[in-house]
């Protein structure tokens, strides 16, 4: 079950995608994602995203399909 505290509040200034609150909503919505993806339905198999990264602008934390890459 997803607690309401797990899901997005709102949408970044900065790219419009969703903010969620805290690490672990984006996490759980990740996994929720995959799980989906693997199962193949629908207009979810079409979604690519395979981490998480918190955002310096909104404070919050997104969901992406871009590689990890190191700041310097």
């Amino acid at each position: 079950m997803i607690d309401r505290e797990d899901l997005p509040t709102n949408f970044c200034p900065r790219n419009g995608k969703a903010r969620y609150p805290t690490e672990h909503a984006a996490r759980v919505a990740l996994a929720g994602i995959v799980i989906e993806r693997n199962r193949g339905r629908p207009g979810v198999a079409r979604r690519k995203e395979t981490r998480v990264y918190g955002c310096d602008r909104c404070g919050g934390w997104h969901l992406t399909s871009q590689p990890f890459r190191p700041t310097s």
